[in-house]
Parts: structure tokens; sequence; C-alpha cells
């Protein structure tokens, strides 16, 4: 996935809905490429993992 791609902005809207109880101010776009996308540390740390989890999921299901 590439930062600032439809899909990477499709990530987010869906991040941003599952978890919009969480503070989703975001850094600016500079900082988004070293993996600092929220500027709440604990919502940075859950999208980090939703970013794992996405990508393991893909590669799973590329590589069947």
């Amino acid at each position: 996935m590439i930062i600032g791609s439809k899909e990477h902005y499709e990530i987010l809207e869906l991040f941003e809905k599952q978890f919009s109880e969480y503070r989703l101010d975001k850094e600016e776009r500079g900082l988004w490429t070293k993996g600092i996308v929220y500027q709440c540390g604990e919502t940075n740390a859950l999208y980090t993992a939703f970013i794992a989890g996405y990508s393991a999921g893909r590669c799973a299901y590329l590589n069947q």
C-alpha cells in the first residue's frame, strides 16, 4: 500500500469508522511516511496494528 493512494484513504476511512471513539486528529502528511498519522499516540498505535492486520490479510489473500 502506498501512502496517499486511494487504497490508503479507504483504509483510513474504515479505521476511523471502527475507532470513532478515539481522538482522530491527524498529523501533517509529511509525517505519515514515518508511521505517524494521528496526533494521539494511543490512536496511532491502534492504527499501526490495524495496518499490520490489513497487510497480513492482504498477503494471505494474494498468496492463495
